[in-house]
């Protein structure tokens, strides 16, 4: 009896890892479940999921239409068969990203599938438009995921098979981010609202090719071009950004940085912004207040932010090989709570602006964009806000 149990429990974690590893696969009748979620997520039956252990994304079919959603691009060529539509964090399923356009990728496709005989430990699928269908100009973009990695490789390979030099664009578009930026050569973007704690971030990383590529290349006749790079998803922006910058091959150490009030309670709305000369690279605690980073060895600046309160600087070290831990404690906020009710003392759905007067300032009280208001103005379903 005994022998049978460990039996069970060997094929039960033989079953848990292969669900878990690389995996690629059209979505069919029956498998919507398996789409990824979120407030951007796009994936309809005949799209392709890519997923591992961390992270799941979703690969737009070759259908003549399709489209992330109505207003992504406008015009004939406004099509994106063939491009990512969603990525979020597997056990997240908080998609905020639209499409990404690798090299700007717009327009009819060739075809999109699964990649066939991909090795174990990776799965693939690829975009393809034949030099027939664009002019002489072949490209394929090839997403592929690894085993235990947070994010999503794509390279691209684009072959000039005409006659006369063609200049071609390897600029990668992404949509639709209001607060986006750049370090070290990692562009990052942020949710729309911050509020829903998840960012992106992509560099070019030489899994195949050069370690730069020129936003315009001149490709001569009969010559091709392949380059590579990695997009993560995370938590926030710093997180993204911290996964790619992570994989330079620099050496780095784990900073672990809590955010606490004065008697140890933990702050998940602060901000945490890594800071280098006008760089601020934005990052979220999760629900106790914390957020793990992997960054170069050596030390870092930090902003660290909360609405209400004042803000604070820290600098922290981060060691090789060795996890280093700073706790920030920030002083008590001050809140105006407000509870809107009718006569009968039923709540009343609202919208409130708060406004300065006199010599004081404009008050910035968030972002342009989110569910409940935008910066000075507050909207309430059940008359109730802080």
């Amino acid at each position: 009896m005994k022998n049978a149990f460990y039996l069970l429990m060997g094929f039960w974690c033989l079953t848990a890892k292969s669900l878990l590893s690389a995996d690629a696969f059209e979505v069919g009748a029956g498998m919507e479940g398996d789409l990824p979620l979120g407030k951007e997520a796009d994936g309809i039956r005949g799209d392709f999921v890519l997923r591992n252990e961390k992270i799941v994304a979703l690969i737009s079919q070759d259908a003549h239409l399709r489209r992330a959603n109505m207003s992504t691009f406008y015009g004939a060529d406004g099509v994106t068969p063939g491009c990512l539509y969603d990525l979020t964090l597997r056990d997240g399923q908080n998609d905020q990203i639209t499409c990404f356009c690798p090299a700007g990728q717009r327009g009819q496709v060739s075809w999109v599938r699964v990649v066939p005989g991909s090795k174990e430990k990776k799965a693939a699928v690829e975009t393809v438009v034949t030099s027939k269908k664009n002019n002489g100009l072949f490209k394929r973009h090839e997403y592929r995921i690894r085993d235990g990695e947070q994010g999503i490789w794509i390279i691209t390979t684009v072959r000039n098979d005409g006659i006369e030099n063609m200049k071609v664009s390897t600029k990668d578009e992404w949509t639709r981010f209001n607060n986006t930026g750049e370090r070290d050569g990692i562009r990052w973007a942020d949710s729309v609202d911050p509020a829903d704690k998840a960012g992106y971030a992509t560099g070019v990383i030489p899994l195949k090719g050069p370690r730069s590529v020129d936003d315009m290349l001149e490709l001569p006749p009969k010559q091709e071009v392949t380059w590579s790079r990695f997009l993560a998803v995370g938590r926030s922006p710093l997180e993204a950004w911290s996964v790619v910058q992570s994989m330079h091959g620099e050496k780095t150490g784990t900073l672990q940085i809590k955010v606490a009030d004065g008697i140890g309670q933990p702050v998940p709305s602060a901000r945490v912004m890594l800071e280098h000369g006008n760089s601020k690279i934005p990052g979220y605690p999760d629900a106790k207040g914390v957020m793990t980073l992997e960054l170069p060895v050596g030390k870092h600046k930090f902003a660290i932010a909360d609405m209400g309160r004042p803000s604070c600087n820290v600098e922290a070290e981060v060691k090789v090989d060795e996890k280093s831990d700073i706790i920030v404690k920030l002083e008590p906020a001050t809140r105006l709570d407000f509870v809107i009710t009718g006569e009968n003392g039923r709540a009343i759905p609202c919208k409130a602006q708060i406004l300065a007067t006199s010599d004081t300032k404009p008050l910035d009280l968030g972002p342009a964009m989110r569910a409940h208001g935008c910066r000075d103005q507050y909207h309430s379903e059940n008359g109730h806000f802080t």
